[in-house]
């Protein structure tokens, strides 16, 4: 179980250091100069995933900025004065849409809320710096993205669900694949239900155990908690 959690550990060490890799190469490649005493200042404090975050919302920024007003090429941190809150509120309605394979999408409320808060975290570090003298984020009303009620399962649907996943049978092509991934469906359903942990964190678990490719240490404590 050490050796398990120690390989886990350097795992994810190793996977923060790639990514702090790509936040450096977008900060050198992409943003203005000055953008790196922003990066460098939260290098410790934040974690790589929301630097990362951070970096592909401001280059967005800066793109649209340059497509529109001001330019960013020889950009210096003075000139984030000429930022106005109309031309924040026009990027944010510009981020409601993008182009992909030729298509409009449209993006939720709750990504073009994030972008609103990486551009306020960046403009409001200079500003409480004293470095640039105004702060237009403070002005632009942050989208509120629709709150949408959780709905709880009773336990009889959990253990509905466990049953169907445990002891229940597929047609077709399905229950034959089903056989050999029942015990490991089992688990990730009872890690989901026990930890509420999230779909995208189960499936960066690491499978290590061998024989069955169940998710990692996490799904082995949940197991046995439940059985002994």
């Amino acid at each position: 179980m050490i050796l398990v959690y120690l390989y886990n550990d350097y795992m994810n060490r190793l996977n923060d250091v790639k990514i702090l890799d790509k936040v450096d190469m977008i900060v050198k490649e992409k943003l203005p100069g000055f953008a790196s005493r922003y990066f460098n200042h939260y290098m410790d404090v934040k974690a790589p995933g929301t630097l990362y975050g951070y970096a592909i919302d401001l280059v967005s920024f800066f793109d649209y900025i340059s497509s529109v007003s001001i330019n960013t090429d020889e950009m210096v941190v003075s000139d984030m004065d000429k930022i106005t809150p109309d031309v924040i509120e026009n990027y944010l309605e510009h981020s409601k849409t993008y182009m992909e394979k030729g298509l409009v999408k449209t993006r939720s409320d709750s990504a073009v809320k994030r972008r609103y808060s990486s551009l306020s975290s960046f403009i409001s570090y200079y500003y409480d710096l004293d470095m640039i003298n105004t702060n237009p984020v403070r002005k632009v009303r942050p989208p509120n993205p629709m709150k949408y009620k959780t709905r709880i399962p009773s336990d009889d649907s959990e253990n509905d669900l466990l049953e169907f996943v445990s002891d229940g049978s597929y047609g077709g092509r399905s229950g034959k694949f089903h056989e050999h991934t029942r015990n490991r469906d089992t688990a990730i359903i009872m890690l989901i239900m026990h930890t509420g942990i999230k779909a995208s964190e189960c499936v960066s678990i690491s499978a290590l155990f061998t024989g069955q490719y169940v998710p990692s240490t996490i799904t082995a404590v949940c197991i046995k908690s439940m059985y002994t």
